[in-house]
């Protein structure tokens, strides 16, 4: 079967699959290059030999701008593209910090243990450029009672989920007593990802935890947030943690390639007869069969593919 490119797909599906109108949209998303500029002085020579031993010369714009504002005390939301480097606008400033004070901590709180185990091998990536030792570490349903007990007598970063920090974390908060009240950064990553009867929940965690550090411990950490898919982050990210403050930093400066965005819209077929004879209402086709057929044809035409969804069925 010949292979099409992006665009060549998106033409040959409004006319063979999409023949009934199932493409309602179609949107040319241009390119955009990527805006460097150079590390900040500001960064001890520690962190800039990390980012050297990274092979990191540069930063994009919302790189440096995100890791001024962490450093100078501010509660940030980073809203940018995927894969625009998010993850270095909060472990700079964390890294930056708790290199300098040695009693500083960080708590690292995201929605899946997959994104947990990513997140501790890029920490650890950095921290080999670091001459000072950073005890990094996670903490979720799969940590032994051994390891539990290191971490809490040792971990300057502890990575968890909200739902150990509220099943395990505090209820037990003097077990955590030297992280909770050298507690400087709270980071939560996928932001997004907290919404509903979830985000509702978590919203309850992250208040108890500031007020346990406020009037237990005498804490008032930073909260850093990133998300890629929230049509509102600096509203949604003050009302998850009772925010009165927060910057936004959403200027993205990491490249983006030439992209075709469709729409697909199932097509609407007569559904079956009623009791009396009559033909009921029009419905949808399933969005799960639309899917599997558009990602078939595309593969089949020699595109890489990939789809997202809740179930692999």
């Amino acid at each position: 079967m010949k292979q099409l490119a992006p665009l060549e797909m998106v033409q040959h599906l409004k006319e063979v699959l999409g023949s009934n109108g199932q493409m309602v949209h179609v949107e040319d998303i241009v390119a955009r290059k990527a805006i460097y500029v150079r590390i900040p002085e500001e960064l001890s020579e520690n962190t800039k030999s990390a980012l050297k031993y990274m092979g990191i010369t540069n930063l994009y714009s919302h790189q440096a701008e995100s890791i001024m504002a962490c450093l100078a005390g501010k509660n940030v939301v980073v809203s940018t593209m995927t894969s625009s480097g998010k993850s270095l606008c909060y472990n700079v400033p964390v890294l930056e910090v708790l290199s300098q004070n040695m009693s500083s901590c960080a708590l690292y709180l995201f929605p899946t243990k997959a994104l947990a185990q990513d997140q501790l091998r890029a920490l650890l990536a950095m921290t080999k450029g670091f001459d000072t030792t950073l005890s990094v570490g996670i903490y979720d349903g799969d940590t032994s009672k051994m390891e539990r007990r290191w971490l809490r007598d040792n971990a300057r970063v502890l990575i968890t989920n909200p739902d150990m920090l509220h099943m395990s974390i505090l209820p037990f908060h003097k077990e955590f007593n030297r992280i909770l009240s050298n507690l400087r950064f709270v980071v939560i990553d996928e932001a997004h990802a907290y919404r509903g009867a979830f985000g509702c929940h978590t919203t309850f965690i992250f208040r108890r935890l500031r007020r346990i550090c406020s009037h237990v411990y005498g804490s008032d950490p930073s909260f850093i947030f990133s998300t890629a898919t929230s049509a509102n982050p600096r509203e949604h990210c003050m009302e998850l943690a009772n925010l009165s403050t927060l910057e936004l930093i959403n200027n993205d400066g990491s490249p983006s390639a030439r992209k075709p965005f469709a729409l697909w819209n199932p097509v609407s077929r007569l559904g079956g007869s009623d009791e009396d004879g009559s033909v009921s209402e029009h419905k949808r086709t399933s969005p799960i069969s639309e899917v599997s057929y558009l990602f078939a044809e595309m593969i089949q035409h020699g595109l890489r593919c990939i789809a997202f969804c809740k179930s692999r069925m």
